[in-house]
Order: C-alpha cells, then structure tokens, then sequence
C-alpha cells in the first residue's frame, strides 16, 4: 500500500508481463500512457471549473517540501492526496466538496515561502495574492457548489464545468452537434459549443503508430484524429475497431465518463492502457460469461480491467446505479457503483464482449 486517503487505500500493483513485452509493444505502452497523462488537465478542467488552478498550486507549492513551513507540510500533502485521488475538489463516491484541514492564511505562508525557493505556481500573470483571493470561497467555503452533480436541481447547481450560464430552459430545441466532447456556453443570448480538442493526447498517439500492429493502428489513427478535430464520426470508427482488436497492449481514450453530466450526455476525458497477461485468460473469460447473472465487486473490477467492457457501453442494471450514469471501464470507484447488475450491456451483448475478451488475453 502507498498510502491511505481519507481511509481509500492507494495500491500499486505490479504489471510483470510488461517486462516480458517486445521492444515495440513497450514503446506502444509508453506513448499510450503519455496520451492519457497529456488529458489529464482537461479532465480537471471539465470537473470543476477552479480544479486546475488549485491542482497547479498544490503542485507547485509540494515541488518546494523545504520551504514549506513543517506544521503545514503533512496538511498540504493529505489534502493534495484527496485532490489527486479524486480527480478534483469534490469526493467521486460522494459527490460533495472536501475541504482543507488548514486556512487560507496557511495557504498564503506556504504558497509565499514556495514562490521565494523559486516554484511555479501556475498563476502567470496574476498576482499571488489575486489568485489565492479568487479560490478562497471555491476552496474554503463548503457552501460554494457543494456538489459535483445536482441531478435534481438546474445546471447551474452542479460544480461541472460542462455549462457556462446555460440553463435547462436554454436547451430546449437547441441542436447539439457535439453532444458528448463540448462545453455549452452561453455568451449574447446564444448558446456557444466550445468543441474539447486534446491536441497533445493525438500527438502521442501519432508517435505511438510507429511501433503499433495494424490491428492497433487501426484504432489508434481514428482516435488520433477524434482527438485532434473532436469529430464524432473518427470516434465511432474507434470504438468499431477496438472491439475487434487483439493485442499485448490495449489501449482506448476519449470522453467516456458521462455520470458527471447532470444531463447524462456530456462526458469527462478518461484514458486505459494495459497489458494483456495470458495466464489469467481463462479466469477472466470465465468472469466475462458470468456477467449475465449476479457477480461480486471484484469480479466486476477484474472483468472491466480485462477489457471485458468496452467504451460507451451502458452500465449493467442495478438497483444502485442513477438513471444517468455510464460505465467508465477505468475508475475502480465507479465499478463498486454496480455491485449486483442483472443484465447485459445493451450495446455490446456478453457474447461479443466473451469473443473480444478470450481474443485480448489469447497468448501471443
């Protein structure tokens, strides 16, 4: 165990088969990764709208331990624990905002003393103390969008940052083009889609096609370019050529968690890459099959792991799961949301997702 969050225990867990890979499947591995960590901003940019800011301050101010006043360090370090594990300010099983166990003043003395050792702070041109000003209700005050989603109230209650200004009312009749990868901003009495592009996330991949099999290029240059333009259709073929892909790493990124979305329509950028270990194939196939009758937690946490669930797949139905959320195959926290599912994804159907499993995990 790495560490315990607010009683979440923090595992790493070892990946052997990794080392067994070939020179080209490791390099894949490598630069599949660095296109998921280059979507990590956007992810804590789409959740909340000051998650970035304290993200970067957080950061900056951990990247100087010695300047940090010695009664504040271990309270720095707990609190960018839960920011880090969470993904943002508010908790992901709760949905409610943490607050820090220190005061602005705190934050002041360690972000000042972090700024004269010579740390980047992430505000650029402002002044320090504008920024800290600026995030003291948004940090501080659990009364500011206490909330990451209010299903039951307007848009504007939830702390995502989907929606600026915009109202349910507003979108009545209105056409979305990007349902899924946009940001609906009101600006003039018009609603304005601001298009997520993840440029950063495609040049990866790009660097990636040159040590990929063409199964594997042929989803990772559709996504390369849903990446780069956020055009639907580039994804769609993604997605169609993932399910019949077989490979020692697997791969998939794009705007897949939509549980956030009070709407259940807009989707937070996720990325998984793993390494298919044969000597667990037949386990896991097992697992897979028997996602048509009730499973434990765990069996469901090894089968999405696999890649026994594929992107935009809808949830299995469960007494436990809102009306509006979709399966992320990434967050361990989002599968202990579907402890006891009853039936089978809508989309993908167990046999097809059966076939794709014993195809992913077969050994090469």
């Amino acid at each position: 165990m790495i560490a315990d969050v607010n009683g979440t225990a923090v595992l790493a867990l070892a990946a052997p088969r990794f080392a067994q890979l070939g020179r080209d499947q490791r390099l894949l591995a490598y630069w599949t990764s660095q296109a998921a960590a280059a979507g990590d901003p956007v992810a804590l940019d789409q959740s909340y709208r000051h998650n970035l800011r304290i993200a970067r301050l957080l950061r900056g101010i951990l990247s100087r331990p010695q300047a940090v006043p010695a009664a504040m360090l271990p309270r720095l370090r707990a609190f960018a624990r839960v920011v880090w594990l969470n993904h943002g300010l508010h908790d992901y099983e709760t949905g409610r905002k943490e607050v820090p166990a220190f005061t602005l003043s705190d934050l002041r003395a360690a972000a000042l003393a972090a700024q004269a050792s010579g740390a980047d702070l992430g505000t650029g041109s402002i002044s320090l103390e504008y920024a800290l000003r600026a995030l003291e209700g948004p940090l501080f005050d659990p009364r500011v969008v206490p909330v990451r989603t209010a299903h039951a109230g307007d848009l504007t209650a939830s702390a995502v940052n989907l929606y600026a200004g915009v109202t349910l009312r507003d979108l009545r009749g209105f056409p979305e083009r990007y349902p899924l990868d946009s940001r609906l901003v009101k600006e003039d009495r018009a609603l304005i889609e601001e298009v997520q592009r993840v440029p950063a996330a495609a040049a990866a991949l790009d660097r990636a096609l040159a040590f990929a099999a063409p199964p594997q290029r042929a989803v990772l240059e559709p996504l390369s370019e849903f990446l780069r333009t956020g055009e639907p259709e580039p994804l769609r073929t993604a997605e169609r050529a993932w399910l019949e892909a077989a490979g020692p790493v697997d791969f998939f990124a794009g705007f897949l968690d939509r549980s956030a979305d009070p709407r259940g329509r807009k989707a937070i950028f996720g990325a998984m890459v793993g390494v298919a270990d044969p000597d667990h194939t037949a386990a896991l196939a097992a697992i897979a099959q028997a996602m048509r009758k009730p499973v434990a937690v765990e069996a469901l946490q090894l089968a999405a792991a696999s890649g026994a669930l594929r992107p935009g797949c809808e949830p299995p139905k469960c007494s436990r799961s809102s009306p509006t959320r979709r399966w992320r195959p990434t967050c361990a926290a989002a599968l202990r949301r579907f402890a006891f599912p009853s039936s089978r994804c809508a989309r993908c159907r167990a046999d097809r997702r059966t076939r794709s499993l014993s195809k992913r995990l077969a050994p090469t």
